[in-house]
């Protein structure tokens, strides 16, 4: 029995203790009663950790003879109903860059797992699918990998002569196992053309060519048009100079899930407050809102807050929703403002971006914003400089924006009018005085009886 002591007067005591096995080591614990002032559950002190344990803060780990021990972080993520999302698992075994998931059972109507995944500095990135009618809120699961020896990124293929059965039911076999299987196809084949040679075709054959011809059905949709098989992609990219906000476009950019802007495109509306302020976003999401009546702005969420760091695979993601924005709303342009995101350089966003559709008729425009685009408070002193100073010399509207198409912001030709028609200097030197002339009297005389005194019929004698 313990008696505990703190800054206030009196003392708690223990009912006793207890010797557990963790991990198959002896370890003593005190127990407390249920109203003891102490929310945890347990409490590891020095003497359980020094000499045997090694703690991992980076990784959120506790290592102890041996055994690995997470963290209870309370990391949560909300999955809306009906929908899926991308998001990510605590690994414990970080040492391994490859491993499968087994499907978790975290939450009724939420499936998870049943994949191999890719772990990134301790998380590995999943799909993870909502069922029900409700937004579930889930704790991150901490998982174990299992070790794989090797993945095939292609489909499956049969081998030759052989169709293989349903994938689902087809057993695990070693490499070992695969080469010797290959080894005797091989030579049962090459027995059967030296001794069958004339021989019937057989059903097994009949099928396997029955099968190859309807997939070389389903290959071609036209079947007799000729199939250019090196015909160029139907996207197209170019670059402009301009500013990403000048484009009379749809716009892309790149956000976190709290609303905030993680490119310099999504800087660049922010500043002029045309950044959407949607702070309930999904991961690796695609969301189009309305902008000058025709056109969108689409943010890519990537992140859950911008101090996280970025992860290329959910860029990847966020580019394939882009994709289904594109198809559904049939979007013929898009515009992106260049610029890396943290540590992943433009140029993989850009070959992600040509991947991903390439496939599509959409046309995208990269823009350089070497045209600056000035604050609100500053657009007035830059007209007033190109126009009212001396170097200016109150030129008219054309002249004028043409002096500072260098600059761009929305609403910038009709400023610039604005600030001339309100120009003194302009006003009073172009003012025009206008004389009230005088209605002409009509004569009743005819023209011969009317005298000109100033015309002379004579003969000049110069002449």
């Amino acid at each position: 029995m313990l008696f505990l002591t703190g800054i206030t007067n009196g003392k708690l005591s223990t009912l006793g203790s207890v010797e557990l096995l963790i991990s198959g080591y002896p370890v003593k614990f005190y127990i407390v009663p249920d109203d003891f002032p102490i929310p945890q559950e347990g409490l590891l002190g020095s003497a359980f950790l020094r000499g045997v344990s090694t703690i991992h803060l980076e990784n959120n780990f506790l290592e102890w003879r041996g055994n690995g021990f997470s963290f209870v972080t309370g990391e949560s993520l909300t999955i809306p109903a009906r929908s899926r999302i991308v998001s990510y698992l605590r690994v414990k075994n970080t040492h391994l860059r490859y491993g499968y998931v087994p499907p978790l059972s975290v939450c009724k109507g939420i499936l998870i797992g049943n994949a191999v995944v890719s772990n990134h500095r301790g998380k590995a990135y999943i799909q993870i699918i909502n069922t029900t009618e409700e937004d579930k809120n889930i704790l991150v699961p901490y998982v174990q990998l299992q070790e794989i020896e090797s993945f095939s990124r292609k489909g499956p293929r049969s081998l030759k002569g052989e169709i293989l059965p349903n994938p689902q039911a087809t057993p695990n076999i070693t490499n070992d196992e695969l080469n010797n299987t290959l080894e005797t196809n091989n030579s049962i084949n090459d027995i059967r053309n030296d001794t069958d040679a004339e021989s019937s075709v057989t059903d097994s054959d009949l099928d396997i060519r029955n099968q190859e011809s309807d997939v070389e059905e389903n290959l071609f949709v036209n079947p007799n048009v000729p199939y250019n098989f090196n015909k160029n992609p139907q996207i197209q990219f170019s670059s402009t100079k301009d500013s990403f906000l000048s484009r009379n476009d749809n716009l892309v950019v790149f956000v976190s899930q709290r609303g905030d802007p993680c490119d310099h495109g999504a800087h660049i509306l922010n500043r002029n407050n045309l950044l959407p302020n949607d702070k309930d976003t999904t991961l690796a999401r695609a969301r189009p809102y309305p902008y000058k009546k025709k056109h969108r702005i689409i943010t890519l969420t990537i992140k859950n807050r911008v101090s996280e760091l970025t992860e290329r695979e959910i860029i990847e993601e966020a580019i394939h929703s882009l994709l289904d924005v594109i198809n559904e709303l049939g979007l013929p342009s898009l515009s992106v403002s260049k610029g890396a995101i943290d540590d992943v350089p433009w140029e993989y966003i850009l070959d992600r971006l040509k991947k991903i559709l390439r496939d599509t008729a959409v046309s995208v425009t990269i823009c350089e914003n070497l045209t600056q685009t000035p604050m609100p408070d500053e657009r007035r002193n830059i007209i007033q400089e190109n126009h009212s100073s001396a170097i200016g010399g109150h030129k008219g509207l054309n002249k004028t924006y043409k002096r500072i198409r260098d600059t761009y912001w929305p609403g910038m030709r009709r400023n610039i009018q604005s600030f001339i028609k309100s120009c003194r200097d302009c006003q009073m030197k172009k003012l025009v005085r206008k004389k009230i002339r005088q209605p002409m009297i009509l004569t009743d005389q005819t023209p011969d009886s009317i005298r000109y005194p100033w015309i002379s019929w004579g003969l000049s004698p110069h002449l």
